[in-house]
């Protein structure tokens, strides 16, 4: 056992001390450093910009895709269309080559508008078939459009509706039978309605309009850019929420003036989503609400729209010639509604002092009575083998 006294040795407490102490100043000085780097950085940092006239150099009208189409013959466009449709792996439709070798020679360049192109009953799932369509469309314009039970997936509806919108192909545009696209089809149909200048009739027929596709729609006709003059929407199932989409956008439309909802189990309270319409909305000149189960009650609310339309914007055509034989709608700058069409809505008898009510109000002022300008024109039915039509 050794008898030296123990040696005296530092405390640990004392060095781990100076060793946080050394770590602090380091660590302080590092970040004295980077604040003074991070000054110097800022105060040299600057934007600048030309000046106001030298910020946009040079801009580019769009391209008109009608300037300098090249002359073509009816066998070219056909050989041109078979030749898409080898390049794109898709095959011809008959019925698009037999409408080829029917077209206006004049139709081919741009010079007129040909009567129509019809797409019934084939193909147009995918981009392939809708593309190879483009060597006719960029050469042909058409007067009506028409897809017909065609099976059209999101993807075709897409390219054929930004085709249409570009080349302007079509005046008046109509989609028959079931409809196999979805949100991404409708959008492109919306973009084509506001955009397009050219378009005037929208026909949709024959397959419902579902509730998530309905206010897609209705956002292209209440854009201020959209030129529709005609909506149709016949038998799509419009009765409920679709309807009143519709209603809240056409109540900012200034374009419309035929509104054709036939056939589609139109009720009561629809009928009254409508009358709501007619009082916020002047331009429609003909409503067709045919074939639906407006009855008694709905055509009371149609009524008293009518009446207070007339108190607030009577018509102004001076001499309106419309008649059950003579309707043209939009051809003279009528304020209000011009025609209501009622035929086979479960009417009877009771709905006779509604439609009175609505009548005088239109034809007559205040005392003495005088002749309003402008015509209304009703058609309903209280007998299934009997219609009446009054015309003023």
């Amino acid at each position: 056992m050794s008898t030296e006294p123990d040696k005296i040795t530092g405390c640990p407490i004392e060095c781990d001390n100076n060793i946080n102490s050394e770590r602090a100043e380091s660590v302080n000085k590092v970040s004295v450093i980077c604040d003074v780097v991070g000054e110097k950085k800022k105060t040299g940092r600057s934007v600048r910009f030309p000046d106001e006239d030298l910020i946009v150099t040079e801009y580019f009208e769009p391209e008109n895709p009608w300037q300098d189409v090249p002359t073509t013959t009816k066998s070219q466009l056909a050989a041109e269309y078979l030749e898409a449709c080898r390049r794109h792996c898709t095959p011809s439709i008959d019925t698009v080559l037999e409408q080829i070798r029917e077209l206006p020679d004049e139709s081919i360049g741009g010079g007129s508008r040909a009567p129509r192109l019809t797409l019934a009953e084939c193909s147009l799932s995918g981009a392939a078939a809708v593309d190879a369509l483009e060597a006719i469309m960029r050469k042909v314009q058409f007067r009506r459009l028409e897809i017909e039970h065609c099976i059209i997936d999101d993807e075709g509806a897409e390219a054929l509706f930004d085709m249409t919108e570009y080349y302007e192909s079509a005046t008046i545009l109509s989609i028959a039978g079931p409809r196999q696209f979805g949100i991404r089809g409708w959008q492109a149909a919306s973009r084509m309605i506001k955009k397009s200048a050219d378009l005037s009739e929208l026909e949709i027929s024959d397959a419902p309009l579902e509730a998530s596709h309905a206010p897609v729609l209705a956002r292209s006709i209440r854009a201020h850019t959209c030129t529709l003059r005609a909506l149709s929407l016949q038998r799509v199932c419009l009765t409920g929420e679709p309807l009143l989409c519709l209603v809240i956008a056409l109540k900012s439309n200034s374009s419309i003036r035929e509104l054709r909802l036939c056939d589609n189990r139109l009720g009561v309270s629809d009928a009254a989503q409508l009358a709501s319409l007619l009082r916020y909305n002047t331009r429609i000149q003909l409503l067709d609400l045919s074939n639906n189960i407006i009855q008694d009650a709905g055509t009371a609310h149609l009524a008293d729209a009518l009446a207070e339309q007339a108190a607030q914007s009577p018509p102004s055509a001076a001499a309106s010639p419309l008649s059950p034989h003579r309707c043209q709608v939009g051809g003279h700058d009528a304020r209000g509604l011009a025609f209501l069409v009622l035929w086979n809505n479960q009417l009877t008898r009771n709905c006779a002092p509604y439609l009175s009510k609505a009548l005088v109000s239109i034809l007559f002022t205040s005392d003495p009575p005088r002749l309003r300008t402008g015509a209304v024109c009703m058609y309903y039915t209280y007998k299934p083998s009997l219609r009446i039509a009054l015309s003023i």
